[in-house]
């Protein structure tokens, strides 16, 4: 072993004279801190050397031993057709619910709840599912909260999806809610009040169905707002300032997948809508700041001819006197449709066009650049 002063070591390495034949040769350092007796740390990149004496610098064991290098498998679960995982926590308890949509035979299947055992993670709860898409986790003061997204049982895509409550020891079923080839809730809080968003793709006739807004009572979710959607996918709630939002992913609609996605904004009762989007085959939006600046990442799934089409990144766009907007980053400047702002539910809305980065805000008048 050779000791480390300041993260510097010094050596003097004879590979003798046959070493160096022009084949690449590295260098390789093994550490560990001082007081360790443990197993030695590979430094990594390796090192080239060469025949003439230099000087190599690198980190310091110590500083290595935190360091994220790369992940490795650590546990296979057997799945049948999962489409999501869920992970929460209850009390010190960490768990993991699959979501199970189909074996190959049949729709209506076990999803599972997996706890983690200090070790792995091991297989405590089986709850019968049918075409489950989502599993969505949150608590209501000290009580924890499991809905599934039911999506089709084999004959109707019109079924009953599930929320379930912790007892202690497993989840028991607690409230059912007819829903339309449910493929997303999401849960949220505004104040102190608790509120389920289920996304409806399809009734079995159409892709244009209500999805439905549910508030928590204090026995019980039920719903305050139907929202008319087109094939939806996902919701995405989330917060900028003291103002929240809900956004939704409109996959199809039945011809098209070159649909407008839309962002509705909480008025103190319930969500109007802000903002549409056009998108194509929309499947997900997901919301983050970066520092002070808030954006939407958007996942497109196919337009009407190839699957190969851009996905897209928004930034919120403000300014004093109204509700954030998303513009495309790097987009141009257009008019939005004028046909959009036509009618007198339309007053008040905002929009950014698809080759946008100027907010307009629909008036009598028509748009009018903010």
């Amino acid at each position: 072993g050779v000791n480390v002063a300041d993260g510097l070591l010094t050596a003097a390495l004879d590979f003798g004279a046959g070493a160096f034949t022009g084949e690449p040769r590295y260098l390789q350092i093994a550490a560990r801190p001082g007081s360790s007796t443990g197993a030695y740390e590979t430094l990594l990149p390796r090192q080239p050397i060469r025949p003439a004496p230099y000087a190599l610098h690198s980190e310091t064991a110590a500083a290595t031993t935190d360091k994220l290098k790369y992940f490795e498998e650590f546990q296979p679960i057997l799945t049948k057709g999962a489409l999501d995982w869920e992970a929460f926590t209850i009390g010190s308890e960490t768990f993991l619910a699959v979501a199970n949509l189909y074996n190959g035979s049949t729709y209506d299947l076990d999803s599972y709840i997996y706890r983690w055992n200090g070790t792995a993670f091991t297989k405590t709860q089986a709850i019968l599912t049918h075409g489950a898409y989502d599993w969505e986790a949150f608590t209501i003061g000290g009580d924890s909260y499991l809905a599934v997204a039911n999506a089709y049982n084999g004959s109707t895509y019109n079924l009953d999806s599930h929320i379930y409550r912790w007892n202690g020891t497993v989840f028991t079923k607690t409230q059912t809610i007819l829903t339309h080839n449910a493929h997303d809730w999401e849960a949220f809080t505004i104040g102190s009040d608790t509120f389920l968003a289920v996304a409806n793709h399809h009734d079995g006739i159409t892709f244009t169905v209500a999805s439905h807004i549910y508030k928590w009572v204090g026995t019980g979710f039920v719903k305050t707002q139907d929202i008319q959607t087109v094939g939806a996918f996902d919701w995405e709630f989330f917060t900028i300032g003291t103002e929240a939002f809900l956004a939704v992913a409109n996959h199809y609609n039945g011809s098209t997948h070159n649909t407008d996605s839309r962002i509705y904004r909480w008025n103190g009762a319930s969500f109007i809508q802000m903002q549409a989007i056009p998108t194509n085959g929309a499947l997900d939006w997901e919301f983050f700041t970066i520092g002070s600046d808030a954006f939407l990442a958007l996942a497109n799934y196919r337009n009407d001819i190839t699957h190969s089409t851009d996905s897209q990144i928004y930034t919120a766009v403000t300014e004093q006197t109204a509700a954030p907007a998303f513009a495309r980053l790097g987009a141009s400047p257009g008019l939005p449709p004028a046909a959009d702002c036509a009618a007198p539910g339309d007053i008040g809305q905002m929009r950014v066009d698809q080759e946008s980065t100027s907010l307009y805000v629909c008036t009598a008048q028509g748009w009018v650049v903010k």
